[in-house]
């Protein structure tokens, strides 16, 4: 589920890393040299992140993993419950396999279009019972969240994902080296902020940047950070 072809040697993956920083991250003006320290620290930062071992298995993803085509996004509630508002009041209700209110999906177009400007991979928001859906977003109560399971993956490490009761993703892959679909899922008791920071963290790992890192910060990246935008 989370393995595919032949790995890189740890200098090819160096020199690999550095590019990839270049598109990611700013570069400095014209005639300036990049602080090596820095850039150290971003390598290692984005080394941790695609290649650490959170959710790539006992071994840790030794190889890169992503999409490499259009990416249709599904996002649905698959309960009767609420998702409270940011003073704690309820907010709109769903029931078995409806559509989310509608500030939640908006979240998700406005992530999604960030990541479209920024990776170039076309993504889109599509009807909540596609089930073809490339990336399949589940909000769901606590109780749902502790009950979910997803052939294919060992029980330990679904006790590990559903543990702090927030959100979590899990992807696999269909031929070596690219993703062929992803599951999201969101525990809706938790109050907006924390929804729209789930939605940014997960849909954000989900494009095969798996793993959690604090060597840089604030980041997407450090569950010791809430952000609502990269």
């Amino acid at each position: 589920m989370w393995s595919n072809s032949a790995a890189l040697g740890r200098r090819a993956r160096r020199v690999a890393l550095a590019a990839v920083l270049g598109v990611l991250f700013s570069c400095p003006p014209d005639g300036a040299r990049a602080d090596p320290v820095e850039l150290e620290r971003l390598i290692q930062a984005f080394d941790e992140v695609v290649f650490g071992t959170d959710l790539a298995g006992a071994q840790g993803q030794r190889h890169v993993a992503k999409w490499r085509g259009p990416v249709s996004v599904s996002l649905r509630v698959d309960h009767a419950g609420v998702v409270a508002g940011t003073d704690g009041s309820a907010g709109a209700g769903g029931t078995a396999g409806t559509a989310p209110p509608a500030w939640v999906r908006d979240a998700v177009r406005a992530h999604l279009a960030r990541l479209r400007d920024l990776t170039g991979l076309e993504m889109a928001l599509v009807d909540d019972r596609d089930a073809g859906a490339g990336i399949r977003i589940t909000l769901t109560s606590r109780l749902g969240l502790d009950t979910i399971a997803f052939d294919g993956v060992p029980a330990a490490m679904m006790r590990q994902l559903r543990g702090p009761g927030r959100c979590f993703f899990v992807y696999w892959l269909g031929r070596p080296g690219v993703i062929a679909r992803a599951e999201i899922v969101i525990n809706d008791q938790l109050d907006q902020d924390h929804i729209r920071h789930c939605l940014v963290e997960e849909i954000t790992q989900s494009l095969g940047l798996p793993n959690d890192t604090d060597v840089a910060r604030p980041s997407v990246f450090s569950d010791h950070d809430r952000l609502l935008e990269l």
